[in-house]
């Protein structure tokens, strides 16, 4: 019986290998990008790799699903890109505010803040990074952030946390 499960495995890993020219061309023709299509291909072998054995064995169609897991990496990748770009223009947008003071030293002194948080922000560990910006610029929850990252939603508080002290902590020792 377990040599049934290993040829069957084995099989629809094989199916993936011997795909691997079409998925390629399915990737490019997504992606537009040589080097995402490349990266998709490579993570939707860990993916086939991965499967287990019982959910190999009801698989009707071995192709299709090998496609639907391309078509969801496609997806998946897009939807990252749509929120680093929705981060990217917030960050932008922060050089943008308009501020109301009266004092030019007022306006001087907001945005010599604001370049001192943008270096906070870019010195930090990227995973922090990453969940900071998701939670104070990306408009995303902590519980979505701890599922789109796999990590627990008291990880995402400690890394929120850890981020806003550091933010603070750079202000104090750099003059903000």
């Amino acid at each position: 019986m377990q040599a049934d499960v290993d040829d069957i495995k084995t099989e629809f890993i094989e199916l993936g290998y011997s795909m691997q020219s079409e998925l390629l061309r399915f990737f490019r023709r997504k992606l537009s990008n040589k080097h995402d299509a490349e990266d998709s291909l490579q993570e939707l072998f860990i993916i086939v790799n991965k499967l287990d054995e019982s959910i190999i064995e009801k698989i009707e169609d071995s192709r299709c699903y090998i496609f639907r897991i391309a078509h969801n990496l496609v997806i998946a990748l897009f939807k990252k890109r749509l929120k680093e770009a929705r981060i990217n223009s917030e960050l932008r947008n922060i050089n943008d505010i308009t501020y109301t003071a009266s004092s030019p030293e007022v306006i001087v002194e907001v945005r010599q803040k604001v370049e001192l948080l943008k270096e906070a922000i870019a010195s930090m560990p990227q995973k922090r990074r990453d969940i900071f910006l998701l939670y104070r610029f990306g408009k995303m929850t902590q519980v979505q952030i701890a599922e789109e990252i796999g990590i627990s939603t008291k990880g995402v508080e400690k890394h929120i946390a850890r981020a806003l002290e550091h933010c603070r902590d750079w202000l104090k020792h750099r003059g903000g």
